[in-house]
């Protein structure tokens, strides 16, 4: 049994964020998901005129859906997923992109690069638009 990998990601009370969960772990069903969060918390903007609570929620939507994308396509131990640039600053506006690292071991074999790939289509199949790069510690 694999353990799953840390994700370091702010770990803000998403479980608490309105709107629904996926159903479940594929990226249509986060997809589903993560665009009904994002709507609630540009919504409650439109409400509220509060820019630090838009960029909160739409980072704790983001949060949700790359959690659950991490833990559908596992790369394995020692590949650690961290977020970078405004995403990673929670400076995170509607149109923004979502910048990520992947940190892996020097040696990183086939099944985790493939799953690896999976991961990176997976993210823009469920509508998070992503710039990453992968990278070791050396």
């Amino acid at each position: 049994m694999s353990s799953l990998p840390e994700v370091m990601i702010p770990d803000a009370a998403v479980q608490d964020l309105p709107g629904p969960a996926p159903e479940a772990e594929d990226p249509a069903s986060i997809h589903v998901a993560l665009m009904a969060r994002r709507e609630l918390a540009i919504d409650a903007f439109r409400q509220t005129w509060d820019p630090d609570r838009l960029t909160r929620r739409l980072c704790e939507a983001t949060d949700i859906a790359l959690r659950a994308l991490w833990r559908l396509h596992d790369p394995g131990r020692g590949v650690t997923l961290a977020a970078v640039g405004g995403y990673g600053r929670t400076e995170f506006f509607p149109h923004s992109d979502v910048d990520l690292l992947i940190l892996v071991p020097e040696a990183v074999g086939e099944a985790c690069q493939a799953r690896l790939s999976t991961f990176i289509s997976a993210c823009w199949d469920a509508g998070l638009p992503i710039g990453q790069s992968v990278r070791t510690l050396d």
